[in-house]
């Protein structure tokens, strides 16, 4: 008996080691957006690599788990972005913002400082699950 109690005990801590390893096999980028009246309505996709990631909704953020690598953030705005060397085990934050243009506005993707976007996202609600089209990236 006590070798079956042992054995699951390990195999519960294997599986505690195993997920935090994993967990450091990427970095979490967060996206989000300010609660505003400006453009309220307004869902601004942002990309990676011109992959849709989802849609930000009005004072709402999510994340997506990636992996270490080179990659290009934006949003609608293809003038805006940034092109940032990602390291496992970090987190990285994006703020989109209204740009107002002639005819419309137009959303701007603009990378934080880590201490700036964790204090902002806890200001914030999760995006709802259908705004989000992928979680990881690759």
């Amino acid at each position: 008996m006590r070798k079956v109690i042992l054995l699951a005990v390990c195999f519960m801590f294997s599986f505690l080691f195993l997920g935090s390893a994993l967990a450091q096999d990427v970095a979490n980028v967060y996206f989000y957006r300010y609660r505003g009246a400006v453009g309220k309505a307004l869902k601004p996709s942002v990309y990676i690599n011109e992959d849709e990631m989802g849609r930000l909704v009005n004072g709402r953020y999510f994340a997506v788990k990636v992996k270490p690598g080179t990659y290009t953030f934006r949003a609608e705005d293809k003038q805006a972005g940034a092109s940032v060397s990602i390291e496992a085990g970090k987190s990285y934050y994006f703020r989109t913002e209204v740009a107002t243009g002639f005819w419309k506005g137009h959303f701007r993707l603009t990378m934080v400082a880590p201490e700036q976007g964790e204090y902002d996202i806890k200001q914030l609600k999760p995006n709802d699950p259908e705004h989000v089209k992928r979680e990881r990236y690759p």
